[in-house]
């Protein structure tokens, strides 16, 4: 599908079903270990660092001739060669992120649900609905995410429905001022995964050309860091951030709670089935980002056996990434977490300050 049938709404509802699997998969462990029973804060502290960052991208892009993409940017302020560069670069993160993705989807069945079921059965099966939705086309990816919207948002509300009453008000209250620093660092992997959409939102220009792209932007995650707010607080409030800290999923077992009190028999069952979709919506929106940053590059590939190929290097990258999921939750602290921000962050906003500049100058000497 071409871009022209994508509205800034289907996107903004991928990028939201899309940030929803990982946000619920690490933030709460992560925030709870660096903040303690402040973690439940962190969305909202990161949210204004990130939207500054996308309100830079989207005034840049406002200036720019339309149809210019995130590639279309790093060639015009790093020039031809650094440019295509700074586009592999990002390909490469992608298709890593995509990999450390995808091995979390497959370790959390094998360790919480299908226990003696074989890794390589849902890594592939999970690729395999991937490739063939992306072979689709981004129209296709939105639209599906529009359904998945709906399955997600009713899961994400009546697991927390069903927290609520169990919450104990000292696991997350007061929040003392003197762990400011804790509260601070535990912003750092929201903005992380957050950084995750920069390149699926630039992939085009529906959000840069867009005269109310960043109020509808602001908008959307306001309400996706409000949710996960809510979430972090209740799972905290639950059991504690000492004990959050700790769990592979507290997402899945606060969904387990609701099983115990035989209010929705085999709740987490549900919610594992479901969140394939997240699941389903984030690969593939970063599958076609980096797609597009590959055409770039190289204008003469063929759209299907990119997509194949970088599939291929998806599952073979999940395998080969981590021995267990200790060792994976290690590389995504010590490798995703702290170099999310040169890639996601650095390239894209330094390539916005280039251009604005240069602007600026030819407005001078005009």
């Amino acid at each position: 599908m071409e871009q022209g049938q994508i509205s800034l709404k289907q996107l903004m509802v991928l990028v939201f079903c899309g940030l929803l699997s990982p946000m619920i998969r690490i933030i709460p462990r992560e925030t709870a270990a660096l903040a303690g029973a402040g973690g439940w804060l962190a969305p909202i502290l990161a949210l204004p660092v990130f939207l500054l960052a996308v309100w830079l991208l989207v005034s840049t892009f406002h200036r720019l001739p339309r149809g210019t993409d995130l590639g279309g940017l790093y060639r015009m302020a790093y020039g031809p060669v650094l440019g295509r560069v700074a586009s592999l670069v990002t390909v490469i993160w992608l298709l890593l992120l995509t990999a450390v993705g995808l091995r979390f989807y497959a370790e959390d069945f094998v360790s919480s649900i299908y226990l003696d079921t074989d890794l390589w059965l849902f890594l592939i099966g999970l690729i395999l609905i991937v490739w063939w939705v992306t072979g689709r086309g981004m129209g296709t990816v939105c639209r599906m995410s529009q359904v998945f919207f709906y399955a997600l948002c009713g899961i994400v509300g009546l697991v927390m429905l069903l927290g609520i009453p169990e919450v104990e008000f000292y696991h997350v209250w007061p929040v003392w001022m003197e762990g400011w620093q804790g509260l601070a660092c535990s912003a750092l992997p929201v903005l992380a995964v957050l950084g995750h959409s920069i390149p699926v939102l630039f992939r085009k220009d529906e959000l840069g050309q867009s005269q109310e792209g960043m109020g509808v932007t602001a908008a959307w995650f306001l309400v996706l860091s409000l949710v996960l707010t809510a979430l972090n607080g209740i799972i905290i409030g639950v059991f504690g951030w000492q004990t959050v800290q700790r769990m592979q999923m507290p997402f899945f077992s606060l969904a387990k709670e609701g099983s115990t009190l035989n209010i929705v028999e085999r709740l987490e069952s549900i919610v594992a089935g479901v969140w394939v979709f997240s699941d389903v919506a984030l690969f593939s929106a970063q599958l076609l980002a980096a797609e597009e940053l590959t055409k770039s590059v190289t204008q003469k590939a063929s759209r299907h056996w990119l997509l194949g190929g970088m599939s291929i290097i998806v599952v073979l990258g999940a395998v080969w990434i981590s021995p267990n999921a200790f060792q994976l939750r290690k590389i995504w602290t010590e490798v995703v977490e702290r170099w999310d921000w040169a890639v996601c962050y650095a390239l894209p906003v330094l390539a916005c300050a280039i251009v604005l500049c240069r602007q600026k100058q030819k407005t001078h000497k005009i």
